[in-house]
């Protein structure tokens, strides 16, 4: 760290709770296949690391656990060495990482570097709390149970979104772009405007949904989009993880139907940010 700097680059002061964004693609006898996953994962003093993620490979949603080492150099380089897990406790792969810290350890950007050759992925990873205890330091109750967490007032407020990714379609595969305006009520609502570009034809729907928000700041959420008239288009389903005292949403979609009941699997991610920016209510 440079003079006035009040932030140096060590295993205690990356510690804490993070959320990540990833997007891929990954090779199977020289083809490659478009891959993204969003997670979170709790770093401690001693490297130790540990997480769940869900992906989707192709638009197939993968969940699993996440656990792992991790290491930093004073110069904010490091590495991590992660073992993935399926819901039933096997292993189904593992990584190594390489990254890099910035903003006095508020962000780290990361790359994966094995298994070469077979995947290429970048990640963008987030403190949940910048600046505090991790979510799982905070004080607990008498009973144990964590006294601080995410809730509904959290999201309560004005949004704006970036998604990007692709979607499977009889036909294919097709690009996908979008910016959406919406606001958030503390009940689990919300509703909005959508900009979006398919494969280059643009359009406008208006869509509205329902969001669950867990206190480790994770969640999901179900979204329908109307076209013009008013008639149903799709419904979709998403994850998330909550980051930057709740400023910003990484999200992935684990779900895609039209209205006709049509599947159309997605490898979309999408960042959300407040409008006004104004910390996480319940973790103040």
């Amino acid at each position: 760290a440079t003079a006035g700097d009040d932030f140096v680059c060590s295993p205690a002061n990356v510690a804490g709770t993070w959320g990540y964004i990833e997007t891929a693609t990954i090779f199977d006898a020289g083809v490659g296949y478009p891959y993204a996953s969003v997670g979170s994962y709790t770093l401690d003093a001693q490297g130790n690391l540990s997480g769940a993620r869900t992906a989707s490979l192709a638009g197939t949603t993968l969940r699993a656990t996440i656990a792992g080492t991790a290491t930093v150099n004073p110069d904010c380089t490091g590495t991590e060495n992660l073992n993935f897990y399926d819901e039933s406790g096997n292993l189904t792969g593992q990584a190594v990482k390489a990254l890099v810290y910035v903003n006095k350890g508020k962000e780290v950007n990361k790359i994966i570097t094995a298994p070469s050759g077979l995947i290429v992925a970048v990640t963008r990873a987030k403190r949940i709390l910048p600046g505090s205890k991790g979510l799982l330091d905070f004080d607990r109750d008498d009973n144990g149970r964590r006294a601080f967490g995410c809730s509904g007032a959290d999201l309560e407020g004005e949004w704006g979104t970036a998604m990007t990714g692709m979607i499977m379609t009889p036909a294919g595969a097709v690009t996908f772009g979008a910016v959406n305006k919406a606001v958030y009520d503390s009940e689990g609502n919300y509703q909005g405007t959508q900009i979006r570009s398919i494969n280059g034809t643009t359009g406008t729907v208006t869509f509205q949904g329902a969001y669950t928000v867990n206190p480790d700041c994770t969640g999901t959420k179900t979204t329908r989009s109307y076209g013009p008239t008013g008639a149903l288009l799709n419904t979709a389903d998403q994850d998330f993880v909550l980051v930057d005292r709740a400023n910003e949403i990484l999200e992935i979609f684990t779900s895609n139907v039209r209205a006709d009941g049509v599947a159309l699997p997605m490898i979309v991610t999408g960042q959300s940010q407040k409008l006004f920016p104004r910390g996480a209510q319940a973790l103040d």
